[in-house]
């Protein structure tokens, strides 16, 4: 299993996948995307979860591959047997509007045409907006600014809130300082 294991998690579009892959190249963490493991592969894709225990148990294996690992993405209410693996839980955090801004652009990247009026995925795209939208004002029964609240209770490593606006270059000055 690996020895180092940092997590960053936060809202849709504040970073986390961004940070994780950054750091992975800086610092040569093994990068793993909690989406690569909670989807299955569809078309549209993010339509089908993959078995929860599946997911724990395909985590794992890439897990005892590595001596360091980052891990980006939410394991709320799937991942809590991780929780013990963690060496460092880094809360991304970013305003509504940077977020959604960022997620449009992504999505067009992905899937252009797809998601305007009359694509096949424009009804998913609109619901998927209206969910990462909703991160800061929703409840417990939603990943939430409050579901990351309760759920960080749990962890036993040391955790930082970083601000996902700011330049990668700066939250990975913070990261090395915290690593040291």
């Amino acid at each position: 299993m690996a020895k180092e294991v940092i997590h960053i998690y936060g809202a849709s579009g504040s970073g986390t996948s961004t940070l994780g892959r950054y750091l992975g190249d800086k610092l040569g963490y093994f990068f793993m995307d909690t989406d690569d493991y909670f989807w299955l592969p569809t078309d549209p894709p993010y339509t089908k979860k993959r078995d929860k225990a599946l997911r724990l148990e395909m985590m794992k294996h890439d897990l005892a591959q590595t001596d360091k690992a980052v891990i980006s993405g939410s394991l709320v209410d799937w991942g809590d047997e991780l929780i013990p693996l963690f060496t460092l839980a880094l809360r991304l955090e970013a305003n509504t509007e940077l977020r959604i801004k960022r997620l449009k652009q992504r999505e067009r990247e992905h899937f252009g045409s797809r998601i305007d009026v009359g694509g096949d995925m424009y009804e998913n795209h609109q619901d998927f907006l209206q969910w990462a939208a909703a991160y800061d004002s929703g409840g417990l029964e939603m990943r939430s600014s409050a579901k990351h609240d309760d759920w960080e209770k749990l962890l036993q490593c040391k955790k930082v809130v970083l601000d996902g606006s700011r330049p990668l270059e700066e939250n990975l000055e913070i990261i090395r300082n915290c690593l040291r």
